[in-house]
């Protein structure tokens, strides 16, 4: 989902709207972590993919914090 908001936020021209888009992403990256959270603390996930999908998430949601 955070994907199609960044999509979006290109697509505008009102740095109000990008920052609006950016912040719906970011909000969308935090949500996939608290699942990804729930997975491991629920025994679905090993401690390779957690830590794998984490590496790639993180950095996501801090640049999407410096775009709101």
């Amino acid at each position: 989902m955070s994907l199609l908001n960044i999509a979006q936020a290109s697509g505008r021209i009102s740095s109000l709207d990008n920052a609006k888009h950016f912040t719906i992403a970011r909000g969308s990256a935090l949500e996939c972590q608290a699942i990804l959270d729930a997975c491991f603390a629920l025994q679905i996930l090993g401690n390779n993919i957690f830590d794998e999908e984490s590496v790639y998430l993180l950095p996501s949601v801090r640049c999407f914090q410096s775009f709101a």
